[in-house]
């Protein structure tokens, strides 16, 4: 193999030297083109040849050395009492709630005769894939919890716009919002609904008379109540041109419940008044 192997590097070496004659011409005819062409397509063939030649010998010395180690295990192992007490018990993970051996317990199972080669490997693929299908739970339980905050979000900002730090009527010192916050900072925010669970933990530390702001109207829910006086009320409350600005830019983002297109101008202005006014009745 290796004369071959000389032999093959004399004949490149020749074809190279011929390839730099030809290159080396300031002229050459149409025959020594196409000679220097064909040259170097051999070459390039010539070198892909060597280098799958060297990657096939790279892989049959590896199989070979794999071979010879399974072999020596299969020699030197033999189910000792004394080896397998020294081992004592194998070292465990758990995944999805399943127990497989660590790479060391298979490793000290192997050499101790207590688990064919074969079947640690199996063992070990066995692992992997477990691992494979904890990791995509993880993956599919965080984009379960993102789309559960962000429906919660919603539905909170719903009943409550002002708590939105860019809606005209927020009050970071309301006690509800303050509570709320305080419940949702202390840990609530690991939950999901954690928003959502934060106030309704405040209101029952607030007490049953935390009022709320009137939306029933616009989240389409009737309540037994004169229409009159939410009329009389939004007489007294108007906004001012930078709250009408903001209220438009704020409810423009979001879909109108009775609707359930975005909001228009005017229904954003509408909705921001009457949280306005729900806003000023629970400052009294």
């Amino acid at each position: 193999m290796n004369v071959e192997a000389t032999e093959e590097e004399l004949e490149q070496g020749s074809a190279q030297e011929k390839i730099d004659e030809l290159k080396a011409l300031e002229t050459r005819t149409p025959e020594q083109e196409d000679e220097l062409k064909k040259l170097k397509t051999q070459a390039a063939i010539d070198k892909r040849i060597g280098v799958q030649t060297a990657k096939y010998h790279q892989e049959r010395e590896r199989a070979e050395k794999l071979q010879r180690e399974l072999e020596q295990l299969r020699a030197e192992k033999t189910p000792s009492v004394e080896k397998q007490k020294a081992i004592g018990t194998p070292e465990t993970i758990q995944i999805n709630g399943k127990d497989f051996y660590t790479d060391r317990a298979l490793v000290q199972m192997v050499q101790a005769g207590s688990m064919s080669q074969e079947d640690a490997y199996a063992h070990q693929e066995e692992r992997r894939e477990e691992k494979a299908v904890a990791r995509l739970k993880q993956d599919m339980q965080a984009t379960s919890d993102q789309q559960i905050r962000n429906e919660t979000k919603e539905e909170v900002l719903r009943e409550y716009p002002e708590f939105n730090p860019s809606h005209p009527d927020h009050n970071p010192n309301d006690p509800l919002f303050k509570e709320s916050n305080e419940l949702w900072q202390a840990g609530l925010y690991n939950n999901p609904r954690g928003l959502k669970i934060a106030i309704e933990k405040a209101k029952r530390i607030l007490g049953k008379d935390v009022k709320r702001p009137d939306l029933t109207e616009e989240l389409g829910v009737t309540r037994n109540q004169q229409p009159a006086s939410r009329e009389s009320t939004s007489k007294k409350v108007t906004l001012t041109d930078a709250e009408i600005e903001t209220a438009t830019s704020f409810y423009r983002a979001m879909k109108n419940p009775k609707t359930g297109k975005t909001y228009t101008a005017a229904e954003a202005i509408q909705a921001a008044t009457r949280a306005k006014e729900a806003r000023q009745s629970r400052r009294v």
